[in-house]
């Protein structure tokens, strides 16, 4: 079974339950960024709000990877928003610890809506469960980056990429919080 994979390789991470939440807080953190960032101009864009990150299911891909099924609740007082080429990096020291890709979705305009996300998270070339585990500690989120990118439709209006550079993890968290 699915979830037979983290009670037979538990020990490659210290905690799976401390693992999943900073997971949340970072798909959180990575979907308030790019839900905001520069579209102050959009009427009413800033006040969407993420009310709630949900787990639903995580399933292994290989060695390197998770499949996250998320449920999403979100606020959206304003104009419908598509959301579509979504990709994150989280860097330590240079290092790519992993990747993030969330599959497209819509937020409905002017409702507060529950929204299932799927999201395929890879870690990078040179790290390891053991190394994610181990950063995701209190001290280390000071020096991690995140990077993400995304395509933003408001309505009917044309897209445009948004994208987000060296911004501290540590700061992401807290804003979502």
């Amino acid at each position: 079974t699915k979830i037979g994979f983290f009670v037979e390789y538990s020990y490659l991470c210290e905690d799976v339950i401390f693992l999943n939440m900073k997971i949340k807080v970072f798909i959180a953190a990575l979907l308030a960024v790019i839900l905001t960032a520069g579209c102050a101009d959009i009427r009413r864009l800033e006040d969407l709000k993420i009310e709630s990150v949900e787990v639903e299911s995580i399933s292994p891909i290989g060695l390197r990877g998770l499949q996250l099924t998320l449920s999403v609740t979100v606020d959206n007082p304003g104009a419908q928003v598509s959301l579509s080429e979504i990709y994150g990096v989280l860097e330590h020291s240079g290092k790519v610890l992993g990747e993030v890709a969330v599959v497209p979705f819509v937020i409905q305009g002017k409702q507060t809506g529950t929204y299932t996300l799927n999201a395929d998270l890879t870690l990078g070339k040179e790290a390891t469960v053991l190394d994610l585990g181990r950063l995701l500690g209190k001290d280390a989120l000071e020096e991690m980056t995140v990077d993400a990118s995304a395509r933003l439709k408001i309505r009917k209006g044309p897209s445009r990429r948004i994208e987000i550079e060296d911004v501290p993890l540590k700061k992401l968290i807290d804003a979502v919080k």
